[in-house]
């Protein structure tokens, strides 16, 4: 059993959301924030691909985008349906079959 609390995990989330939406917006004006930041999201691409056996680079830019939108959409809006969307995800990742 876990012995991280519910709003330890929620805090640590939300920290890491803010901290992913600040550098992809200092990537724009930093071009070695931007390098960085490509190299960060081309090792967890990568990272998802062997987690989900799929080499198809589509779908880990896909999932990896979801995510990263999720997170924004969250950040503006916390009342969305985070808890129904990482369910209808976990669903589509491992009940469907994946090509």
């Amino acid at each position: 059993m876990c012995s991280v609390s519910l709003e330890t995990r929620s805090s640590v989330y939300d920290d890491f959301a803010k901290i992913h939406i600040e550098f992809i917006a200092m990537s724009a004006d930093m071009p070695k924030v931007a390098n960085k930041l490509k190299e960060i999201l081309r090792n967890h691409r990568k990272f998802l691909g062997l987690i989900f056996n799929n080499d198809n680079p589509g779908f880990t830019t896909l999932l990896l985008a979801s995510l990263t939108g999720l997170q924004l959409h969250y950040r503006v809006d916390p009342k969305i349906a985070i808890k129904e969307a990482r369910v209808l995800l976990r669903q589509k990742l491992f009940d469907d079959q994946l090509e």
